[in-house]
């Protein structure tokens, strides 16, 4: 069985992308308030000017005294923060261990320890069954039929076998590409 160094450094790994995953949402909900808050000055601003009102009275409206106190200072505040969280450049992540072209194969047949066991929802109890039931064919079927069974139960396990694996590795690739698109920064 390999050794593999993955088991505590993804557990890091998740932790540090949770916080950025955190962090980013707590960003995108500041700039669309931000936002929010502008076009609703702005419909206001062009309201008040149609009624005939000078946009230099704004700051002495009730509305004008809010937007330059709280909303103004709140929109510039958040614009900071989104800079500020946008000019942080996080170091690339990297996993000290080399992988093989055959890893998924290897890691889905269970051929790689990556630290994690578990037996949780796991029961033979479907197995027992199958038992039973090939028990009771064996028994009616003669031993051509049996052998014939037999050789149709291992194409067909190999067959299920082989498309587990091949879709576990397209699962798990799709899901790779779907978390480094996410720590992707846009242009």
């Amino acid at each position: 069985m390999k050794k593999c160094f993955y088991g505590g450094r993804l557990s890091a790994i998740n932790q540090e992308l949770t916080g950025c995953i955190e962090a980013a949402v707590k960003l995108e909900g500041k700039a669309r308030e931000a936002y929010q808050m502008a076009v609703r000055t702005a419909k206001q601003m062009a309201e008040k000017e149609q009624e005939g009102r000078a946009f230099m009275e704004f700051y002495a409206t009730r509305t004008g005294r809010r937007f330059f106190e709280s909303q103004l200072p709140s929109l510039i505040q958040a614009l900071e923060g989104v800079t500020e969280a946008l000019n942080r450049r996080q170091a690339p992540v990297t996993i000290p261990a080399q992988a093989g072209d055959d890893f998924l194969k290897e890691l889905f047949y269970g051929n790689v320890e990556i630290g994690v066991s578990s037996m949780e929802g796991y029961s033979d109890e479907k197995l027992k069954e199958v038992t039973l039931i090939q028990d009771e064919l064996k028994k009616e079927l003669n031993e051509e039929q049996w052998e014939l069974f037999e050789t149709c139960s291992r194409k067909m396990s190999s067959c299920t076998s082989a498309e587990n694996c091949r879709m576990f590795q397209h699962g798990f690739r799709l899901a790779v590409k779907l978390i480094t698109a996410g720590l992707g920064t846009s242009e």
